[in-house]
């Protein structure tokens, strides 16, 4: 019941504690009260939704970074075989922690090694598993090419791995990027082509490629295939605000832009906000008034009042009159009655008001409705 308070004090404890032994020379004890106090946390029973454990694992790591660099080559080695042993025979919570910190707190070349073999073990056993439903094997892979990049190695032993793994797709966002930072700009763009066609079942990596595309061909002046890949982006992939739909439109004659433009309203791409903005950024305000009426949503028609009022004051009066009726029709309770009352001074600022006249509908809609009726006395009506 005071995880969150017993996590807090726990990390001042080992903090206060370790950092005294530290100082006075007692490396190996600093380390293992650390230690102590982790596996401590991690096996009670506790509601840590507050995230206390999570905190006192960093704090860990960060005291056994500090107690790693203090130590001397044999006491290191004391300490990384702490590791391993706690990553064989503890529960689930210790294992994860411990395996973080072996990974990345040993940059000795004996350690490296070491980590590079376990790696290589854990890849086979995730490789060996019927279900890779959600395997670990793609983490497993970049973390031993990360190591082995620490431990130096050729290029062609990572390039070797990197060929065996080819079919993750973290993999070959890795090639990808070792490849455009060497300007290898057709070698990347194929691998960024054949990736879109091999991870075509996961949208937002494909989407990913496809804009890494476009930064391609922007960058080397093709023009011809920054049009394609651009509408590929922007009728193929889910766009979050409208930078590639612009791109598209500085590509475009002016004369097919309308094509292209229909195209896009008539497709899956846009979600609805975007939509909206798409329209007004196109000037169609005719037809944004038409959407932004239909989806009868007060917060829609506040949003976009500043850009419709003066262009259509009767319809927005009348999509708000609209949306006021269907908000009461449903409310139920006080909190409801007086947020759409509300609004009834926004309609008073409208071509013909109407506002009396709505409060008087409401009056004689729903007679009964006590707390409606207070609510409108004391609004005025």
């Amino acid at each position: 019941d005071r995880a969150w308070d017993t996590m807090c004090e726990l990390d001042d404890l080992l903090s206060d504690t370790t950092g005294q032994l530290l100082a006075a020379g007692y490396v190996w004890e600093a380390f293992s009260l650390t230690g102590y106090g982790f596996q401590a946390a991690a096996q009670c029973d506790m509601d840590d939704s507050d995230g206390g454990l999570t905190m006192l694992a960093e704090t860990c790591l960060g005291l056994w970074r500090a107690q790693i660099e203090a130590a001397a080559p044999d006491l290191r080695r004391r300490m990384y075989q702490w590791f391993q042993e706690v990553c064989r025979t503890s529960d689930h919570l210790c294992q994860e922690l411990s395996w973080e910190a072996q990974q990345e707190l040993f940059h000795d070349p004996e350690f490296l090694r070491s980590n590079i073999a376990q790696l290589d073990r854990m890849i086979r056993e995730e490789q060996a598993r019927p279900d890779r439903g959600y395997s670990r094997l793609p983490q497993l892979v970049i973390q031993k090419l990360e190591r082995m990049e620490a431990l130096g190695l050729p290029r062609e032993e990572l390039q070797q791995v990197e060929r065996e793994h080819r079919d993750l797709p973290n993999v070959r966002r890795r090639v990808i990027s070792r490849l455009l930072e060497g300007k290898q700009y057709s070698e990347a763009a194929s691998l960024l082509r054949e990736s879109k066609e091999l991870d075509r079942k996961w949208p937002g990596l494909v989407s990913g490629y496809s804009q890494a595309l476009i930064g391609l061909y922007e960058e080397t002046g093709q023009t011809e295939k920054l049009l394609d890949e651009l509408q590929f982006q922007v009728f193929q992939c889910g766009q979050h605000d409208l930078a590639y739909v612009k791109k598209l439109k500085e590509q475009t004659s002016t004369s097919r832009w309308p094509e292209l433009r229909e195209r896009l309203l008539a497709g899956k791409t846009l979600p609805g906000d975007l939509r909206e903005a798409f329209l007004a950024q196109e000037g169609l305000y005719a037809r944004l008034m038409d959407r932004v009426a239909a989806l009868e949503s007060l917060q829609t028609l506040d949003r976009w009042e500043d850009v419709l009022r003066l262009r259509f004051p009767e319809r927005m009066r009348d999509a708000y009159i609209q949306c006021l009726d269907a908000r009461m029709r449903l409310a139920s309770d006080r909190k409801q009655y007086a947020a759409a009352i509300s609004y009834l001074k926004k309609l008073r600022t409208y071509p013909g008001g109407m506002d009396a006249a709505l409060a008087q509908r409401w009056r004689a809609a729903y007679p009964r409705r006590r707390s409606m009726l207070d609510e409108l006395g004391k609004a005025g009506y």
